[in-house]
């Protein structure tokens, strides 16, 4: 069985882009093969990555699909997803007639109408996060497997679920590539989570006393708020969850 390569073992320049087809919500999908005489989506390994997030629940219960935001650190990788953004718009601004009903300029698509495949905070304080579609069922069925170490302190892993990714795990990807999607408002590139190697975020061990019924306040920007059992904790979510994609 050959390895997976890894990202920057994957010459992007050479992807040959499908010609457009209308989709089921009115708009267009273009799919991206590896190249002009091989007719497959390029799938590859990306570094580690922090799950700062875990997984993002189901937006709607018929769902086969989840989103999970990655962050990357690794800038060698930023640089190589910039690359392939500015190609794909390079193909966008050739398609805008068809795609947006104008033909608009790379350098316009770029600041009004391309989810770019990194996602960054305004100020660039935080690595950036990467969206990849987890699919919860069927054919294609996103692969996880949980890491932990035996008894021998040997890292081993087994098979496990996408509930088992916890906020702050480490996880290591293999991706395909979904194609280009757009709309009259936007567009980007769908990247699909075939595997996911996860190493669980260690979970911090609290002092809990004994005999006393005490909960403790949660803390907000306004002051004090009223206490709140852990089990009732609301989830802490990717800010960019309620984007389209």
């Amino acid at each position: 069985m050959s390895s997976t390569p890894t990202y920057d073992q994957v010459p992007y320049d050479e992807f040959c882009y499908t010609e457009p087809r209308r989709n089921q919500s009115g708009g267009y999908n273009c799919y991206i093969n590896v190249n002009k005489n091989e007719k497959k989506s390029a799938v590859f390994q990306l570094p580690k990555c922090k799950a700062k997030f875990g997984v993002n629940d189901k937006h709607q219960e018929s769902d086969n699909k989840r989103n999970i935001e990655l962050s990357v650190a690794e800038e060698k990788c930023q640089t190589w997803f910039g690359g392939l953004d500015v190609q794909n718009n390079h193909l966008a601004s050739q398609k805008s007639k068809l795609f947006f009903k104008q033909e608009l300029s790379e350098e316009i698509l770029s600041m009004t109408k391309q989810r770019k495949s990194l996602k960054y905070d305004d100020e660039r304080k935080y690595d950036p996060l990467l969206r990849l579609k987890c699919i919860t069922a069927g054919k294609g069925k996103t692969e996880v497997y949980i890491v932990s170490k035996d008894a021998d302190g040997k890292e081993v892993c087994d098979e496990g679920t996408l509930d088992d990714i916890t906020p702050w795990s480490d996880v290591v990807p293999i991706v395909s590539l979904g194609g280009l999607w757009a709309n009259p408002q936007m567009y980007g590139m769908t990247i699909i989570a075939k595997a996911l190697m996860v190493w669980p975020a260690e979970k911090k061990e609290t002092i809990s006393f004994t005999g006393l019924g005490v909960t403790k306040r949660q803390k907000t920007s306004t002051g004090v708020s009223e206490p709140t059992p852990a089990a009732e904790q609301p989830k802490q979510v990717s800010p960019f969850d309620e984007e389209i994609m």
